[in-house]
């Protein structure tokens, strides 16, 4: 065989194992890409063809258990034409799912509308908060410079301002805030208050059972730290 035909016959070899070899570097790629895709979950695969993810249409009741279990969408309640003035961003849910509330924004006026029921109208709303049963709602409101507690739908007594923290116990029979007037700062409870003020309350708190609350303050008249214990009945 001359050189010539050894040169021709060496590169045909050559062309041929590099076919060969990117034909099975193209086949592995393919075989990857298809186990990841079968790995991913139903609900959560991507279509090649589109940029949107796709959701996996399934008999199941949602709560099944099953990791495609789907996807339950429904409209809660319309908004009354009246009431359309809210702010989006103030929504809030209670833990079981089954309460919401809102502020609607009207004339200059600020309104919780919870459930679908708005309540009375007051120059501002400071915040909002379900008890951890769900069964219960607190919200803090300003009107003519004071500030009040509105509870289960009741106002409380308003004051010069309604500090941190405020907040429903583990069992949701109490809603608990902190205070300030000119005599002081002290803590109500359930829109009721019955302790003395003190110049300044610090972290008060439930205690593990449940059964008290507990706050240390400072006094500047006689320039002292108080424990205050309040029995939380059972």
């Amino acid at each position: 065989m001359s050189k010539i035909k050894k040169m021709v016959e060496a590169k045909k070899h050559f062309w041929s194992g590099l076919v060969i070899v990117l034909a099975a570097i193209v086949l592995l790629v393919v075989l990857l890409i298809a186990v990841v895709f079968n790995l991913m979950p139903g609900a959560a695969k991507k279509t090649l063809s589109s940029n949107s993810w796709t959701n996996t249409v399934t008999t199941q009741p949602v709560g099944s258990g099953s990791v495609s279990a789907g996807i339950d969408e429904r409209a809660y309640f319309d908004i009354p034409a009246a009431q359309q003035g809210f702010d989006a961003l103030s929504l809030v849910a209670s833990p079981d799912g089954q309460g919401l509330a809102y502020i609607m924004k009207q004339n200059l006026k600020e309104t919780v509308v919870l459930n679908g029921k708005a309540g009375v109208s007051y120059d501002k709303i400071t915040f909002m908060t379900f008890s951890p049963d769900g069964q219960r709602f607190a919200y803090g409101a300003k009107v003519n410079n004071k500030e009040l507690v509105v509870l289960d739908g009741r106002e409380g007594t308003p004051y010069d301002f309604i500090l941190d923290p405020h907040f429903f116990t583990p069992d949701s029979r109490y809603f608990i805030y902190k205070i300030s007037n000119g005599q002081g700062e002290t803590m109500v409870i359930n829109n009721t208050c019955d302790s003395r003020f003190y110049s300044r309350v610090f972290a008060p708190f439930v205690t593990s059972d449940k059964s008290q609350l507990v706050y240390f303050a400072y006094s500047k008249a006689d320039n002292q730290i108080w424990r205050t214990v309040i029995n939380l009945e059972r």
